[in-house]
């Protein structure tokens, strides 16, 4: 998939929380929804913004009753006897020593951490989402309680970059992670204070990395055989002016899965229609074919390794299975249901790269125009 540069950095931030971890998160809050349903809520179809509003209330909870976690702020004080590190230039300048007095800066451990300060800042921003049932809202401001002695913080995407997980506040994971998907997921309201949850599948572009990402990263998790990876290739051809090269697309693949014997790239698309019509005839998307090809040609395998190529895409009404060898490379289009359960989405993502079924000649001559 060719990355534009805002795509690229779109990448980067879907990143810090993959498809896998959003599937567990919205996962973990439907069981619980199911659980708590009778005590809880007072009413009928909770939306994902009430799931994931209650799962982070309770987490809070949860969290108040093990010992909210300190860390150490740094604070900056005018003291009659020094403490921590003198700030001599502050001094100097206010004339803090005819008065006996001497600027400080230390260290001081307390509630007001980073982790707590996003915690309340996404509960308060909870609070303002017009999405969010009236009796979760009730159960968010009585949870905002336990959060007194911390300072409210307008959040953002650095503060969660900023953050480092630790085996010091391990326990705090699942709670930020719900945070920054919250978070990110958020929209201001115009011209108003308040927020609504964004659709995001209806976002095509942010949704194709975030199924990409959920390959790549369900690949690196489930196959410590193969190493896995994005590659960026090089055109296998040169130019007549070395001046032009620059004018070449670059060439980056989704996933790379890499072991002594084969090299298999996987190329995600995601797209309610993977077929073209062409004359009333249905045929693969001759763009898609086209660059997986390129990415086949150009890549820089050795003699041992044989090099294939997937083309994957969701599965929106039917499933599609086609498999073709050209050039010495094999080359498959496949669809995964991501509405079955988890087992089957785990099943047929390793049948994927386990089994290579008998190929078919790529199309030639007339038959290639439909392609």
């Amino acid at each position: 998939m060719e990355a534009s540069a805002p795509s690229r950095q779109l990448r980067r931030s879907e990143s810090c929380l993959s498809f896998t971890q959003r599937h567990h998160i919205v996962h973990q809050a439907r069981a619980h929804a199911s659980i708590r349903r009778p005590s809880s809520y007072a009413y009928q179809n909770p939306t994902i913004a009430d799931l994931l509003a209650s799962v982070l209330a309770d987490e809070c909870v949860a969290l108040d009753r093990r010992g909210l976690g300190k860390g150490y702020i740094e604070h900056r004080d005018v003291l009659a006897t020094p403490r921590g590190r003198l700030l001599l230039g502050e001094t100097i300048n206010q004339a803090l020593l005819s008065r006996a007095k001497i600027s400080c800066s230390f260290d001081e451990l307390t509630l007001d951490s980073q982790e707590n300060r996003i915690l309340k800042g996404t509960l308060i921003r909870l609070l303002r989402c017009l999405d969010i049932h009236k009796e979760l809202l009730r159960k968010i401001r009585n949870t905002l309680d336990r959060f007194g002695e911390v300072t409210l913080i307008e959040i953002g995407p650095r503060d969660f970059q900023s953050l480092i997980i630790h085996r010091h506040n391990a326990h705090y994971s699942l709670a930020l992670k719900i945070c920054e998907l919250i978070v990110n997921s958020l929209a201001p309201e115009a011209g108003g204070s308040r927020y609504r949850f964004k659709d995001i599948a209806a976002d095509e572009q942010r949704m194709g990395l975030i199924f990409q990402s959920f390959i790549l990263n369900f690949y690196k998790r489930e196959r410590p055989d193969y190493r896995v990876k994005s590659d960026r290739l090089s055109w296998n051809f040169t130019t007549a002016s070395g001046q032009s090269s620059h004018l070449l697309p670059t060439m980056n693949t989704d996933v790379s899965l890499y072991s002594r014997e084969k090299v298999i790239l996987i190329e995600c698309k995601w797209t309610r229609e993977p077929l073209q019509h062409f004359r009333g005839s249905p045929s693969f998307r001759s763009a898609h074919l086209y660059q997986l090809y390129a990415y086949l040609r150009n890549h820089p395998s050795s003699s041992r390794q044989r090099v294939s190529g997937i083309l994957l895409y969701p599965q929106v009404d039917e499933e599609l299975r086609a498999d073709y060898s050209i050039e010495n490379h094999e080359l498959s289009v496949r669809t995964l249901d991501l509405s079955a359960d988890w087992h089957h989405i785990r099943t047929a993502l390793q049948e994927l790269i386990n089994r290579r079924p008998p190929m078919l000649p790529m199309p030639t001559g007339a038959q290639a125009e439909h392609l």
